[in-house]
């Protein structure tokens, strides 16, 4: 690696999110909610960051459709065009920079969306140490908007600090239930332990808006599909988001 492309790479990577957990949780839930056995072969990407989530998830899949992403910060844009490149995956995987809900095209019922949004909660984005990662006042704005495109299937990440139970209620006016659903813990990182976050986290974790152990909060993939008329696994994946069946409280 040539010293410009090294001291590039350090300054994309303090303008967009990056968190090595997150991603490899996101991947996981690529590759085995959707690239596997769902039959999805359109799919559609909001937010793509880097790449690197829907790379490595392609890195072991016999996958033989499309996933197209859309990327609005041109430095995460620029990240993902160049690993997409270096993986060689141009024929199944590209990314278009550009704002993913004003380039959403009509006649989208046999595609799927990916997505891991911006969920940190708060009243003013601006105050967020990186303020593309705003998820609304209560984190759920993004979220629900991704059930507003009538595709048959939605799989995203799903936060219990960003009133989870409102996004899946959301999603059911919308006609869509959960058919399977992966579960992680993660610990408060940089964005979510600032503390402007963690007073008004606490503040909706009092209106059972936002629900996290001391140190962590639970987070799951989940793929939705429109029409779904079976309810029980959404409801467990309302109970896992609740923290209801967490070992310690």
């Amino acid at each position: 690696m040539v010293m410009s492309e090294a001291i590039n790479r350090n300054v994309e990577s303090n303008n967009f999110f990056i968190c090595n957990e997150e991603s490899e949780f996101f991947s996981l839930c690529i590759d085995y909610l959707v690239l596997k056995d769902s039959g999805f072969k359109n799919i559609l990407e909001y937010g793509s960051g880097d790449g690197t989530p829907v790379l490595n998830a392609l890195s072991s899949s016999g996958f033989k459709g499309r996933i197209t992403g859309f990327e609005i910060n041109p430095y995460a844009y620029r990240r993902a065009f160049f690993n997409i490149i270096q993986s060689g995956e141009q024929k199944r995987y590209t990314v278009n920079k550009g704002c993913f809900f004003n380039t959403f095209k009509k006649n989208n019922k046999e595609k799927c969306i990916i997505a891991n949004p911006p969920y940190v909660p708060a009243p003013e984005k601006e105050k967020l140490i990186l303020p593309y990662l705003w998820g609304g006042g209560d984190g759920s704005d993004i979220l629900k908007r991704l059930f507003d495109f009538g595709t048959m299937g939605v799989m995203v990440l799903i936060p219990s600090i960003s009133n989870p139970e409102a996004v899946i209620n959301y999603g059911q006016k919308k006609g869509y239930n959960a058919v399977q659903f992966l579960k992680t813990t993660i610990p408060f990182g940089t964005y979510t332990s600032q503390v402007y976050v963690q007073n008004h986290l606490k503040k909706l974790q009092d209106e059972k808006k936002s629900y996290f152990n001391k140190n962590h909060y639970n987070l799951c993939g989940a793929l939705f599909l429109k029409n779904m008329k079976d309810v029980s696994r959404t409801k467990t994946l309302i109970a896992a988001l609740k923290c209801e069946h967490n070992e310690t409280q």
